[in-house]
């Protein structure tokens, strides 16, 4: 049976009420393009193909809003670089500035959910079932959606089809499944890529 670990209990400040997504055009400059969208895959380079983009697309759930995709596409242009290692990896209940692409849970540093955030993980779903050979994006993306998306709305307090808000995953890279990285993270984010401040718990928007 697969045992999910879900956000630990911890009750923040809600942050302020937010723009609907059909701002996004003009928020994306001001948001810097800080999309959190994470993909695995590709030729390792710190810049995604156009597979690496549809499949972080793919995992936004709900992201067909046509400047959303198009915000996506030109943030994983101007990805240039990653953090240095956090000393522990990102863990259900933390919150993340940016999440990179192309970097497992390990590489991604936490912050205070009270500072202004791109990402927050709510749930942990364990891949252990997939075997142990490498099992791919796609394969991961159909094993985490059904849980990633009902975790949302009992995190969220709404359906994410609903909710200003969306989700995306942290995969493990081959590298850090090799290394034994058998967790996928769920993460809440905005899909205006306005930065979020305070946790998305029970926000019920």
């Amino acid at each position: 049976m697969t045992t999910l670990t879900r956000r630990r209990g911890k009750h923040r400040a809600p942050r302020p009420p937010r723009r609907p997504a059909s701002t996004v055009s003009g928020l994306v400059a001001a948001a810097g393009l800080a999309l959190t969208l994470a993909a695995c895959g590709g030729s390792g380079s710190d810049v995604p193909d156009e597979d690496a983009v549809a499949a972080a697309v793919e995992d936004a759930v709900g992201t067909s809003d046509e400047d959303v995709e198009a915000a996506v596409e030109e943030w994983a242009e101007s990805v240039s670089g990653k953090p240095d290692a956090p000393d522990e990896p990102l863990a259900v209940g933390d919150c993340a500035e940016t999440i990179w692409y192309e970097t497992p849970a390990a590489g991604l540093p936490s912050i205070d959910c009270d500072e202004e955030h791109d990402a927050e993980v709510y749930l942990a779903v364990p891949l252990d079932e997939l075997g142990p050979s490498f099992p791919g994006t796609s394969e991961m993306q159909d094993h985490t959606k059904r849980d990633c998306t009902t975790g949302f709305e009992d995190f969220v307090g709404i359906p994410v089809d609903q909710s200003v808000n969306m989700f995306s995953v942290v995969y493990p890279t081959e590298e850090s499944w090799a290394d034994g990285d058998r967790t996928a993270l769920c993460y809440a984010t905005g899909r205006t890529m306005e930065p979020l401040t305070g946790s998305l718990e029970g926000v019920a928007e």
